[in-house]
């Protein structure tokens, strides 16, 4: 999107990132994860140990948000992107840290709802998406910053030391 967006769009660009991102995503993760647990007799107690691997996950997830608002000069939205590309913090370990910790997250939400499918199964399909989605992503990023994203993408992975481009 060219330019400034009037406000009342940006605002509703942005509320409707947060309800499919934060909100219709993981409920759909969530329900593909109970839905595969039902269909296959899977069944395991809620751990509440998984909050110590949640909140890490949970932070992290917050420092890679904040870094591309704060580095980056814009909410991650791919819709309204970012006017400066940055390689601070995780973003110099892995070029799209706010899916890889979403990621992250799936794990201990699935351990703390007493899911394997979302734990495990949900989890370990989700990469994949992602990857995709971030790699579709990039060629709009490569047109925006151009030769320095392309040697961000030589340089860093789709995971930390994993999938550089060469």
């Amino acid at each position: 999107m060219k330019g400034h967006p009037h406000p009342l769009l940006r605002a509703a660009i942005v509320g409707a990132y947060v309800v499919v991102f934060y909100g219709a995503l993981p409920a759909s993760l969530w329900v593909a994860g109970a839905g595969l647990d039902r269909l296959v007799g899977w069944s395991w107690p809620a751990w509440p140990w998984a909050w110590g691997l949640l909140i890490p996950a949970g932070l992290l997830h917050l420092l890679a948000v904040s870094t591309l608002w704060l580095r980056g000069g814009s909410a991650p939205i791919t819709a309204l992107p970012p006017p400066r590309f940055t390689r601070a913090g995780l973003y110099g370990l892995v070029r799209h840290p706010i899916y890889f910790t979403y990621n992250l997250l799936l794990p201990p939400c699935g351990l703390l709802l007493g899911s394997p499918g979302l734990a495990v199964v949900v989890a370990l399909a989700f990469a994949p998406c992602w990857m995709v989605y971030a790699t579709v992503e990039e060629r709009f990023l490569v047109r925006r910053f151009g030769d320095p994203y392309r040697a961000y993408q030589r340089r860093v992975g789709l995971l930390p030391g994993l999938f550089r481009r060469r």
